[in-house]
């Protein structure tokens, strides 16, 4: 009886494999009725069956790959802990942001914006926007930075 799912599917292959090839060779060894284009044609067909066949033996190497891997993840995986509430995502995020400075505005613009990306309620801010603006436009230094970030609501 074929199996289930992709196995029923390389067992049904595997009984058309051994009636094709046969055939095939039958008909190419025993040049029976055909003419040498035909030959060439079954010829042809052959060997383009040859490489179907080694395609499907490869996605069934994949396939008891994959099922290998969904054996080794757990059934379950823990619930995401909630997020801190927004006022103390954005103080924390402030407060690495600011570490940057005065040495590197840019490395504090980066870090704020990363941060503020890592809360739902944060993600997509309008300062992000802003302080981009200013480091494209060559504006961004040391007091306009720290203004941005400690502005931010």
């Amino acid at each position: 009886m074929a199996g289930i799912g992709p196995k029923r599917y390389t067992d049904d292959l595997d009984d058309l494999t051994v009636d094709v090839r046969r055939t095939l060779d039958n008909l190419v060894n025993a040049r029976w009725q055909a003419s040498e284009g035909q030959l060439r044609d079954l010829a042809l067909y052959r060997e383009q069956f040859d490489g179907i066949r080694k395609r499907l033996e490869h996605v069934e190497m994949l396939l008891s790959m994959c099922e290998q891997v969904h054996q080794l993840v757990p059934p379950e995986t823990p619930p995401i802990p909630p997020s801190p509430p927004r006022d103390e995502h954005l103080a924390w995020a402030k407060q690495r942001a600011l570490e940057y400075l005065p040495a590197s505005p840019p490395l504090a613009m980066m870090s704020f914006v990363s941060d503020l990306n890592k809360h739902p309620q944060t993600a997509g801010h309008p300062v992000m926007e802003l302080l981009a603006m200013h480091a494209d436009g060559g504006l961004l230094n040391v007091h306009t930075c720290r203004q941005l970030i400690e502005g931010t609501n």
